[in-house]
């Protein structure tokens, strides 16, 4: 099974795949924990085929059509099931291979984390990111300008993929300049990117600098009319990487320079 990055996952898996490919009568519970982008449907979908081909269940955020007669079966987004305590007494007669993968692991009980092997998600490196960036391009380019798209990305495996997407439209489009254009006119000319930071992030800052530099979720949700998920999930952990915001009990809060 190929996957770019997240070494200390793979080396785990290298030993347990094979045992569980072998003996078809045991099962585990495999709970994939990670920011939003970082790959978890990608390694989980890969378990999922090494171990099963393509007989099995994918579920997102529901089980209700559990078919029983599946081993494998895959759970996306698993915080959001309700009820997760009916699925213990599946998940402990290990009878099948039940993957998990959540961005919201804080909000799972205990019970159901203790049940699982867990993998955390790490960061992905320069190295790593490159060669993601590279292999979904299907455009030629120096290394330079490829670390221009890792930026833009905020270093994050999914929005960087699908920049090498927009950007090979972009050149089959206008000319296959890739080689030698100028990457950081074209992702802020074309796409809105101006120093890694896309349109609704920059929005993000201004609204918040506009009402004192502090506010809470739901205010922000409200003035920028952007429900507070996406908020959550894709705008406020590049702004948290980035030393540009902190989130505090009093809300949150923009970091100003010295």
């Amino acid at each position: 099974m190929k996957f770019v990055g997240q070494h200390h996952i793979m080396r785990q898996l290298q030993f347990l795949l094979p045992r569980l490919y072998e003996s078809q009568e045991d099962g585990c519970n495999i709970l994939l924990r990670g920011p939003s982008g970082f790959g978890k449907t990608t390694m989980a979908l890969g378990i999922c085929r090494y171990l099963a081909g393509s007989s099995f269940q994918v579920f997102l955020g529901d089980w209700t059509e559990f078919n029983f007669r599946k081993r494998v079966i895959f759970i996306d987004e698993v915080h959001k099931v309700e009820d997760i305590e009916s699925l213990y007494h599946i998940m402990d007669s290990r009878e099948h291979v039940l993957l998990f993968a959540t961005n919201a692991d804080s909000n799972l009980p205990e019970a159901f984390v203790n049940r699982c092997y867990q993998y955390i998600f790490d960061d992905y490196t320069d190295e790593e990111l490159l060669i993601i960036a590279m292999e979904a391009s299907s455009f030629h380019a120096p290394e330079s300008s490829f670390l221009e798209i890792v930026n833009a990305g905020n270093r994050n495996p999914r929005i960087i993929k699908s920049l090498c997407e927009r950007l090979g439209i972009y050149f089959q489009q206008n000319g296959d300049n890739s080689e030698t254009a100028d990457f950081s006119t074209i992702l802020r000319e074309v796409f809105s990117i101006e120093d890694g930071l896309d349109t609704l992030s920059r929005r993000y800052i201004e609204t918040l600098n506009s009402v004192g530099g502090t506010a809470s979720i739901n205010l922000l949700r409200s003035l920028l009319h952007v429900d507070s998920g996406t908020l959550q999930q894709e705008v406020e952990p590049v702004l948290l990487s980035r030393g540009l915001l902190r989130i505090t009990s009093k809300g949150r809060s923009l970091v100003y320079d010295d």
